[in-house]
């Protein structure tokens, strides 16, 4: 995606494009498209200086600090021997250094970066310790470079990027957050999923940042207030694919680090939105305790229902209102989910995931009541004396069967659907089936034809 903000809105309006040259702006402009720029601390003031004059300095500055942007990749690794030389190869044309830290491999990762022969490349060992921000503040001691950009060993930067534009967007930050420390969270897509995580990885060496938190760790400045600015570059994490859960535990390590964090600061929305989601084994009972801590996270008092007045503004309020909604999907209390997704929806209009919560709460609510109107229809069918019901109607009961059919249909039972599809003859039952029958008969006909 791009940003519209006000960057962006200055070098496109008309009296910018008669008085300046569009050469000089151009990789101005696209470098704000790039990243969501705050309103509030980047943005100047015209009424102290006016945009003309900005600008001139603007595109001054951008040219000279061109040959000052450099950037070091750093990459913690162990165990990766299928995956580091990949992650490396595509990492290497996005810095100007790249460090590689083994942490403890026992496999063939670390001569698989000695196989490769290139002089960005520094290899550092140290060893681990349960602490993924300690770790990385390890690597940010290592770097002489002015940014940093963490890519993790199981990640690879998306071939669509562009080394340049990450400079030109890493030499306007500079420029415009004028002393201010920043942090660039870019998108992290998750490869068996269609979403992302907006995540801490670039941070400008003298900000005097830092990461914290053992697990999925954040950036804070030890001195004056963060910005964390949104950056449209994109990697893509195969860290959750089944394979690599189960080779390094991922999920029981993360749960004990986030549980020990949680035990420090129980009430901190951080923590809460990242505690490791129930899988298909919890139970009902686990599942009810689960979306009870989830409500410390969002709510102000957890003992009152979800209103707009009573949600816990925090950066993690979206990610944790859709895990509890999750949750109350997943128990079926459809009521509660449409009621409460609702309330959601006024907050985060534009969330399509909350929007698919309300709707399959709906879709769900439908379905449990149509289970019931079936039931009472089998029920109705099975009450009747077959041969009596044939000589009261004078009709077989092919108009009842097409019912019947319908309702197979809505619960996806095609095969039973079918099979009594060639039972029924009467005109008027197969014209209240047409559409079902059309259905069934490509379905299956397609099937045949892949066999």
């Amino acid at each position: 995606m791009t940003y519209s903000n006000w960057l962006t809105e200055l070098i496109e309006s008309p009296e910018v494009k008669q008085e300046f040259n569009k050469e000089a702006l151009y990789p101005i402009f696209l470098a704000a498209q790039s990243l969501k720029l705050d309103d509030k601390t980047l943005k100047p003031s015209f009424f102290n200086i006016g945009y003309k004059q900005f600008l001139m300095e603007l595109v001054k500055k951008f040219n000279n600090n061109r040959n000052y942007t450099k950037v070091t990749i750093g990459i913690m690794t162990k165990n990766q021997e299928d995956k580091i030389q990949d992650t490396i190869e595509k990492s290497l044309d996005f810095c100007d250094c790249l460090i590689v830290v083994d942490t403890g491999s026992t496999d063939s990762t670390v001569d698989k970066i000695k196989e490769l022969k290139y002089e960005k490349i520094k290899l550092y060992d140290i060893p681990w310790f349960d602490d993924f921000a300690g770790m990385r503040n390890k690597i940010k001691e290592l770097n002489d470079n002015k940014w940093l950009f963490f890519i993790d060993s199981d990640e690879l930067i998306d071939n669509k990027e562009n080394f340049q534009l990450l400079k030109n967007s890493l030499n306007l930050i500079d420029i415009l957050s004028d002393g201010y420390p920043v942090s660039l969270q870019i998108k992290q897509w998750a490869s068996k999923f269609s979403s992302f995580s907006f995540i801490d990885r670039i941070i400008r060496k003298n900000d005097h940042t830092a990461f914290y938190g053992k697990v999925h760790e954040g950036v804070y400045a030890l001195e004056g207030n963060l910005i964390p600015v949104h950056f449209d570059f994109q990697i893509r994490n195969t860290g959750l694919e089944d394979g690599e859960m189960k080779k390094f535990d991922k999920k029981n390590k993360y749960k004990k680090l986030t549980l020990e964090l949680l035990s420090e600061d129980p009430d901190n929305p951080r923590w809460i939105s990242n505690m490791t989601n129930p899988d298909s084994k919890t139970t009902f009972n686990e599942l009810k305790e689960y979306a009870n801590f989830l409500k410390r996270g969002f709510l102000i008092n957890p003992k009152k229902g979800i209103t707009l007045s009573n949600l816990r503004e925090s950066e993690y309020l979206h990610s944790i209102l859709v895990k509890y909604l999750l949750t109350k999907l997943t128990t079926q209390e459809n009521d509660k989910v449409i009621t409460e997704s609702h309330v959601a929806l006024k907050k985060f209009p534009q969330s399509t995931f909350i929007l698919f919560i309300y709707h399959m709460g709906k879709y769900q609510k439908n379905l449990q009541e149509k289970a019931l109107l079936y039931e009472e229809l089998l029920i109705d069918i099975g009450s009747l004396d077959i041969d009596e019901a044939e000589e009261v109607s004078q009709q077989k009961q092919d108009l009842i069967e097409s019912l019947v059919v319908k309702y197979m249909f809505d619960f996806h039972d095609y095969s039973s659907v079918k099979e009594l599809i060639s039972e029924i003859s009467d005109t008027a039952a197969l014209e209240n089936i047409q559409f079902e029958k059309n259905v069934i008969n490509s379905l299956f006909n397609s099937s045949s034809n892949m066999k």
